[in-house]
Formats: structure tokens, C-alpha cells, sequence
């Protein structure tokens, strides 16, 4: 209900009350910005309020301007995010994968495995039974010669410890319950807590170092 004044100052407000919104000449809706020719923004009518005020710097009149240019940007900038999220998983649990199939190709016996995990260098170090081993050779021809008898590792994973050192370069803690045995004779049991040093190469993690620390049996 609107009450009219006939004159003076109540009835320009009268009139001003009874004025409804004027949607203003310019706004353009997500629609029209999304479909706009590629350079320019929609065109709204030369008298356009915002764009005496604004001239240039009205986004309807900037150059370049293109609402669907910059969701596509950003649609692409999340999908390339959540790629490289998935695809890179962290660097502790691909270090681990990576020592958790070394072991399980030296109870396998599988020398063909044991390589492909192993570092191919000539700096890569195996200490054993007070015994430097240099270079991935010669540490694959004393793994196979202890594969002819019993050879078996069981990892206390719970104590499992990792470092990463540099973004290259990991260390890894496990006490490992070693079955060492020749062929024909039963085998002895040997804790061993084991220090490895890994690098990252452009096919994955690699073993560069075997570092095993035997633990005294316990004093009678």
C-alpha cells in the first residue's frame, strides 16, 4: 500500500517510495560473460553507468577479458594438481616399498630381483662378516652363493626407522632376524641390526648401501 502526497517534500519520496529497482544497463550475467567473443567482454549500451565511472578499467570493457578463459585456467590448474598428488606418492612410503621388496626377493632366492633393487655403482658398499663387498657384481655373486643353502630374513617391521636424509638420498633402521645356514646343515639364527643407505635414481628408489650390525646373544 502506498499513500501519495500531492506536494512539496513528502511527495517526492512518495514517488521515490513507490520507484522499484532498476536492474542497472550493465549487468551482464555469468552467462553472457562465459559466451563473449574471445578478446573482448560482453558490449552493454554506451550509456552504461559503471562504464562513464570506470571507462577502461570496467571489465566489461578491458581487453582480453573472458570469464570461461579463466575457469578453464583454473579447472586446468586442479586437475594438474591432483595429478602430480596422486601419481607422486610421499617419498617414506616409496622408500619402504622399495626395501620391503628387497627383502622379499632375498627370500625368494630371486637374484634377477635382488638386482634390480640394488644400487649400479661402483661406491655401492656391503659390510659382511667384517668384509667390505665394493660394486653391485661382486655383492650379486656372494648373495648367489648363499642362496645354494639357507638364507631367509624376518624384518621387525614394527621398529622400522626412516630418515630422510636429502631429497635423493634415505636411511633406513631394521632389526632383521637373519637364518643363515650352508647347504645340508641347519641353519643358525643371527640378529642383525640393519642400517641401509637408499638413492633415488630415475627409475626409483635403489639400495646403495648394506650396513649390518650384529647384535651379542644374550650373557648366560
Amino acid at each position: 500500500m502506498h499513500v501519495r502526497v500531492t506536494s512539496g517534500l513528502f511527495a517526492d519520496l512518495a514517488v521515490q517510495t513507490d520507484r522499484r529497482p532498476e536492474r542497472s544497463a550493465c549487468s551482464s550475467t555469468a552467462i553472457d560473460l562465459a559466451i563473449a567473443p574471445r578478446g573482448r567482454g560482453p558490449t552493454c549500451p554506451a550509456m552504461c553507468p559503471e562504464r562513464k565511472i570506470l571507462g577502461a578499467r570496467h571489465p566489461h570493457h578491458s581487453a582480453g577479458f573472458n570469464m570461461r578463459h579463466v575457469h578453464v585456467a583454473l579447472v586446468a590448474a586442479a586437475v594438474v594438481a591432483a595429478g602430480t598428488a596422486i601419481a607422486s606418492p610421499p617419498p617414506d612410503g616409496a622408500v619402504r616399498v622399495t626395501v620391503e621388496r628387497f627383502v622379499a626377493a632375498q627370500n625368494a632366492h630371486d637374484i634377477k630381483a635382488v638386482e634390480g633393487l640394488l644400487s649400479d655403482s661402483s661406491d655401492f658398499l656391503w659390510i659382511t662378516r667384517g668384509t667390505a663387498v665394493w660394486g653391485r657384481s661382486d655383492a650379486l655373486a656372494r648373495f648367489e652363493n648363499l642362496y645354494a643353502g639357507t638364507w631367509h630374513l624376518e624384518p621387525d617391521w614394527a621398529a622400522f626407522r626412516l630418515v630422510i636424509a636429502q631429497p635423493q638420498v634415505a636411511e633406513i633402521f631394521v632389526p632383521i632376524d637373519y637364518s643363515i645356514g650352508a647347504a645340508d646343515q641347519p641353519p643358525q639364527q643371527t640378529r642383525f641390526l640393519m642400517n641401509m643407505v637408499l638413492t633415488k635414481s630415475a627409475s626409483g628408489w635403489r639400495v646403495a648401501s648394506i650396513l649390518p650390525v650384529p647384535v651379542p646373544p644374550p650373557s648366560k
